[in-house]
């Protein structure tokens, strides 16, 4: 069930959203091996390529609300993939609606792609994910080396690990390419909007938004924080 990116004009993706699709974001856990490129993906689905800065290693989490093209809204928790917070994960599980598990697709070790399988399996087997659609992107795809998808595929044991009814596509992605970290993100938006996974917002349509104390460092407004479980290390 894989699909790559594909060249040509940028188009714009056509998606039927209800208003709360479009009003409340839904929560996206992005995962995978440090130094993937998972935060500089963040951040350009947020600023835009040309305004991404190279950020600093993540020690913990960043997270941001991004807007795609259709105007579907994800709340975005980008995750270390450092072993030592790999342990304090599971606090973030909860509500989640969509994982962007991100890869260095140069990457040659055996050991690290090795790791990275390990820790896929690990993210999917979780009782609060079994069901949650699967975006895997192979990022990096702009330089030399670099595996094609169904090689990727292959080390990742993807087909292996879809045990569950559970919507999965692999993309490539170039994250110093604002049309290709653009179409990833709309890939995004219809593998969630292709999931029969019932959303557990309850009275959504009468949810109200309230702010929330963030952590240093994260700049939110009113307009761009809403009701959401949020881990309780957020608030410290």
């Amino acid at each position: 069930m894989g699909a790559t990116c594909s060249s040509g004009g940028t188009k714009t993706l056509a998606v039927n959203l209800s208003y709360t699709e479009l009003e409340y974001p839904q929560k996206i856990l992005m995962v995978g091996p440090s130094g993937a490129g998972k935060t500089h993906l963040l951040y350009s689905w947020k600023l835009g390529c040309d305004n991404v800065v190279e950020p600093v290693q993540t020690s913990d989490f960043n997270v941001e609300q991004v807007r795609a093209s259709s105007g579907h809204s994800f709340m975005v928790f980008d995750l270390s993939g450092s072993p030592n917070f790999r342990v304090k994960r599971r606090q973030f599980y909860q509500g989640t609606e969509g994982i962007v598990f991100v890869v260095d697709s140069t990457c040659l070790d055996t050991k690290e792609m090795d790791d990275a399988k390990q820790d896929l399996v690990s993210v999917l087997h979780d009782r609060d994910l079994i069901h949650t659609p699967l975006l895997v992107l192979g990022n990096k795809q702009d330089l030399s080396g670099a595996l094609p998808l169904d090689e990727l595929e292959t080390a990742l044991g993807l087909k292996a690990a879809m045990t569950t009814k559970r919507p999965w596509k692999t993309m490539e992605v170039c994250s110093l390419s604002e049309e290709s970290v653009q179409m990833a993100l709309d890939g995004l938006v219809q593998l969630i909007g292709s999931s029969d996974l019932v959303t557990t917002r309850s009275n959504i349509s009468t949810a109200t938004t309230e702010l929330v104390t963030p952590r240093p460092g994260v700049t939110t407004t009113k307009q761009d924080v809403v009701k959401i479980d949020v881990p309780k290390a957020w608030t410290k």
